[in-house]
């Protein structure tokens, strides 16, 4: 491996057409793409915005002959397998369902939709084409150290997990050159403003490590004059494998002190907290057993300078996908699972409080292990052929 790029497979490269270029790709997606020279060739992109377009040009090599204004002209290139999808919620469902109508492959954005009526159609959407990959991007199931904290969670390093507590905070405002920036967040058309937006990754994690929450109880506040939806959300959550806990969200608009609350899940052996957001420079997780000490483990993987947040393994994934038999982690059904926590605790804010059953009517089953685990081969190493930097110490409570 050489330069950080991350070694070929049998397979060619997918060729790739970008529907949208602005922060998602260049923030989140290009550094993980230009190290996968072997899996994904993103050969030309849709971008009405002058400056993104100009931007992605320069990151890309690609020309402004590879650039097109209205997606729907560059579905029509033969010289496609699939697409990525990088546009506001709203709008992802339309292009998704002309790429696939188009006989694409696609890699998309999440979430699917805006609440559960527009996710309902994205699982049709997926129904309708069996012959072409749906993917819905959700990095938290491949970051490397939460690859790591489930696999000693499989392992019983902490034995039964009986309780769960998370709280992020941090002030939300538009800053420019951010997600925040942009303005469909500050009037968002979707529920929950950041709470859908950026929350579902939270709930990812937790689904990851501990299985699918099958009740919840909500409350909101609103704080902030600035930034659509609530901006406190409060979870009390019941899970499928019998652990209870709370996960707060708290974003207002007034500046808020660093937060030293990461995850902690509780169990008869040992308690295990996760690096909190505001350190993830050094991102990893610590597991305290019962009366000895503690061992904390990190686990990092840069693209391109930057701090990789599991883009390189979604990826893989999807490539993979397309160009075998395998099923992927990013579902459809995935990402939707990880909304139905949020959307129903808002259901529950705005009745009174009133403690809401998650899948009643679903076709979706809550489990107490729902999310796969994501291994880049069949060795036992989850990390086997992946350059990710692992280093254990010691630690004292």
């Amino acid at each position: 491996m050489a330069d950080g790029i991350v070694e070929s497979p049998s397979f060619p490269p997918l060729r790739v057409g970008a529907i949208g270029t602005g922060l998602a790709m260049e923030r989140l997606h290009w550094p993980a793409l230009r190290r996968l020279p072997g899996h994904v060739h993103v050969v030309a992109f849709a971008e009405p915005d002058n400056r993104a377009a100009a931007r992605f040009e320069e990151m890309s090599g690609l020309r402004s002959t590879d650039r097109y204004l209205n997606y729907h002209d560059l579905l029509a290139r033969k010289d496609l397998d699939a697409v990525v999808v990088l546009l506001p919620i709203d709008m992802l469902f339309d292009a998704a369902k002309a790429a696939l109508e188009s006989g694409l492959h696609v890699f998309c954005e999440k979430p699917p939709g805006g609440d559960l009526l527009a996710a309902s159609d994205f699982l049709s959407l997926e129904v309708a084409h069996p012959g072409s990959v749906l993917f819905v991007a959700e990095n938290f199931f491949y970051r490397d150290d939460l690859r790591l904290a489930r696999e000693a969670i499989d392992a019983g390093r902490l034995g039964r997990i009986h309780s769960v507590a998370w709280r992020t905070t941090g002030q939300y405002i538009p800053r420019e050159g951010t997600f925040s920036s942009t303005p469909w967040r500050h009037r968002p058309t979707y529920r929950g403003g950041t709470h859908l937006d950026g929350g579902i990754h939270m709930m990812a994690a937790l689904r990851l490590l501990i299985g699918d929450p099958t009740r919840v109880h909500g409350l909101i506040q609103h704080a902030n004059s600035q930034m659509g939806g609530p901006s406190t959300l409060l979870l009390h959550l019941t899970f499928a494998n019998g652990a209870v806990g709370s996960y707060t969200a708290i974003h207002p608009e007034i500046p808020v002190p660093a937060d030293d609350v990461g995850l902690r899940l509780f169990g008869d052996n040992a308690t295990m907290v996760l690096t909190p957001a505001y350190l993830q420079e050094r991102r990893g997780f610590t597991i305290y057993p019962t009366n000895s000490p503690g061992e904390e483990t990190r686990a990092s993987r840069t693209s391109g300078g930057i701090l990789d947040g599991g883009y390189v393994n979604e990826w893989i994934d999807f490539a993979n996908a397309v160009r075998t038999p395998s099923k992927p982690v990013g579902t459809v059904a995935q990402s939707v699972m990880n909304m139905v926590p949020i959307l129903r605790g808002l259901d529950s804010a705005e009745s009174n409080g009133v403690a809401f059953d998650l899948h009643p009517d679903s076709p979706l089953t809550p489990s107490a292990v729902s999310v796969p685990l994501w291994r880049p081969s069949l060795s036992p190493d989850i990390t086997a052929g992946l350059d990710v930097d692992i280093s254990r110490r010691r630690v004292d409570i």
